[in-house]
């Protein structure tokens, strides 16, 4: 995670891309801007995967990755405070176990058990949230 973090942070001082210096909100121009990438990849995934192209799902995976990061790196997240929240939303992901066991609804969700424990962001922060 680190390497690809300073990969992007290397792209947003070339490239001239601002950044918060502590965690929180940018800009409803910038984040539009995000989300609009990000969707644009989204949408290039979906057409690769009806196409059954490798390449271009492998690509359009990195893309999203690449700009979720930048996204990350905008809003003033470091890589460790990063890290920290990838490995606490995994922790409460594990929680969907039931006694070890994978359980999903009719439509395939996996469902929660009483024991899930939702993930605890705001523990994971670094940075101070302004």
């Amino acid at each position: 995670m680190k390497k690809l973090f300073n990969q992007r942070k290397e792209f947003n001082n070339c490239f001239n891309i601002s950044k918060r210096d502590t965690f929180g909100c940018v800009t409803k121009d910038e984040y539009e801007l995000e989300f609009d990438m990000i969707q644009e990849e989204i949408d290039e995934y979906r057409l690769a995967c009806i196409d059954k192209d490798p390449i271009e799902i492998a690509d359009a995976i990195g893309d999203m990755l690449y700009l979720v990061i930048g996204s990350a790196y905008k809003h003033g997240l470091d890589s460790d405070s990063l890290e920290r929240i990838m490995d606490e939303i995994h922790r409460s992901n594990m929680s969907k176990l039931h006694n070890g066991k994978v359980v999903k609804d009719s439509n395939g969700k996996i469902s929660k058990p009483n024991s899930f424990t939702p993930p605890d962001i705001k523990s994971c922060l670094i940075l101070n949230v302004q």
